[in-house]
Formats: structure tokens, C-alpha cells, sequence
């Protein structure tokens, strides 16, 4: 009997925590956690980055018209509309609220502020890299 009382014990427990759980992680609370995070890290700032990385390796008379281009082109709004979707996708509400409360902070912020002389620096290397590991790809399958 009192094994009986255990296990109707231990179903509830689960059950409870199971509800608990998938309150506080729906679509509805990711996507607002998503937009959370795009309002500390906003879509069209990341890609200023971006293109202001990418413009670092064009010849300096060039750079302007890169980034005007860029800027009139890239279509942000599209971009964030996906953005959010695959993060409600991937991400957890607490995930999402973990990176927006990092982005949001002191250290955060400064850090983002940094992220495109970071691209800037890597990208080169990167893409180094990739076209030495796809040539190296081709030759193999000669």
C-alpha cells in the first residue's frame, strides 16, 4: 500500500515539474525573450559590423560605396524575422533571456562594441582556411 502512495507520490512530483517546466519554456516566451535579445543586440548594428569588417579589406576609396550599398540592399527587417524564428527554434526562453541579460550588462556591451574589429581580425584567416580545406577537398576527389 504504501508502495501504491510512493508512486502516485513520485507521479505527481513529475507531472508538476513537467508543467513547471513547459511554462516557463514555450514558442510564446521565446519569442519573447528573442525580442528581447534583438533589442539589446539589434539586427541592423550587427550587420553595420559586419559590413564595416568586410569593407576593412576593400581598398580605402572603395569603402563608402561598400557600406552604402550594403546598407540600401541587405534587407534587416527579413533578416531579424528569421533571426528570431530560428531562435525560438533552437534556444530555450532561459537561454535567450541568459544571453540578452549578458548583452545587456556592462561587459556585454563593450564586448559587442568590439565584435566587428574581431570579425575584421578573423575573417581574413577564415576564409584562408576554407578555400586551402575546399582545395584540398577538390584534389582529393581527383
Amino acid at each position: 500500500m504504501k508502495l501504491s502512495y510512493l508512486v502516485i507520490g513520485l507521479f505527481a512530483v513529475c507531472t508538476t515539474f513537467s508543467s513547471v517546466t513547459m511554462a516557463q519554456d514555450s514558442p510564446e516566451l521565446r519569442a519573447k525573450a528573442a525580442d528581447r535579445y534583438l533589442k539589446s543586440v539589434p539586427m541592423a548594428t550587427m550587420l553595420d559590423d559586419a559590413f564595416a569588417s568586410v569593407a576593412q579589406q576593400m581598398p580605402a576609396d572603395q569603402r563608402e560605396k561598400f557600406l552604402k550599398d550594403m546598407r540600401s540592399i541587405v534587407r534587416v527587417e527579413f533578416l531579424e524575422a528569421v533571426s528570431k524564428e530560428k531562435m525560438v527554434k533552437v534556444f530555450t526562453a532561459e537561454e535567450l533571456n541568459a544571453i540578452a541579460t549578458f548583452y545587456e550588462s556592462k561587459e556585454g556591451a563593450s564586448a559587442m562594441k568590439k565584435f566587428g574589429v574581431y570579425m575584421a581580425e578573423i575573417m581574413p584567416v577564415m576564409q584562408k582556411e576554407m578555400v586551402q580545406a575546399m582545395a584540398k577537398l577538390r584534389d582529393e576527389k581527383k
